[in-house]
């Protein structure tokens, strides 16, 4: 055993913040339920079309949750071979905006949105998720704690967006980047192959509850570490992952 998991994060609208599970599915495609929603805009370049809280900060401090979290989590058949994903009515979502409204995700939510004059912004949905690179994505809490004593400020690790925020038992900051190339068993089933080193942007500078920027953060990850926090991964092997799950090397 390297490590264990200490949380799980899905994001069922990209760019806005997450929502934390205690048990999900984790498919080829990722998370059951991961960025499932992401808003397009007419004016962004067709390899990134979207309308993010790069474009809008504020997006960030809106918070995405499933009205049935549970329901969201899991196959509709999580006992055959082959499971399949539930029901697209299962993925209903609720906003809370930062001033504490309740809103439902559709179409007269995104008509609010501060778009650009002539700019068209449009709900997309994908059950397959709306991923920049591969499935998921994997973080270490020595790694945070090294950037935050660095800084000298405490950082929210939701800044990172990760999927599995986890906690190495011997390796240090950065430890993540070590194992690239390597197929990691999470909880008794999931295997997921750790493909490349997580390149960085201006989200992270973004404060998750406030949406105040630190540029400084970006910046020292572009010097000091070439950009990157965290790594990605894809998926070889499907099945449920919880916090508290061990972590373990395969090859």
């Amino acid at each position: 055993m390297i490590g264990t998991v200490e949380s799980v994060w899905r994001y069922p609208v990209k760019s806005m913040r997450g929502q934390a599970t205690d048990k999900v599915f984790v498919g080829y495609s990722g998370l059951i339920g991961d960025r499932v929603y992401a808003i397009h805009s007419d004016r962004r370049a067709p390899r990134f079309p979207w309308f993010t809280a790069r474009n809008h900060p504020d997006l960030i401090r809106h918070i995405a949750r499933f009205r049935d979290a549970e329901a969201a989590s899991a196959p509709a058949n999580p006992e055959a071979s082959h499971p399949n994903l539930p029901a697209d009515d299962t993925f209903a979502v609720d906003i809370e905006t930062p001033d504490g409204i309740i809103t439902p995700l559709d179409d007269l939510f995104v008509a609010g949105l501060p778009a650009k004059d002539g700019e068209a912004l449009t709900l997309k949905y994908s059950p397959r998720n709306f991923v920049d690179v591969t499935p998921v994505s994997l973080l270490s809490s020595q790694t945070v704690a090294h950037l935050a004593d660095t800084l000298g400020t405490a950082l929210d690790p939701q800044r990172f967006r990760a999927n599995f925020n986890v906690n190495w038992s011997e390796g240090g900051a950065f430890f993540e980047d070590t194992l690239v190339g390597k197929r990691l068993r999470i909880g008794d089933t999931v295997e997921i192959a750790l493909t490349d080193r997580d390149a960085r942007c201006k989200m992270i500078t973004l404060d998750p509850a406030t949406a105040e920027a630190m540029p400084d953060l970006l910046k020292h990850v572009l010097d000091h570490h070439g950009g990157c926090v965290g790594v990605y991964g894809s998926v070889v092997r499907e099945g449920f992952v919880c916090p508290g799950d061990m972590i373990e090397v395969l090859g």
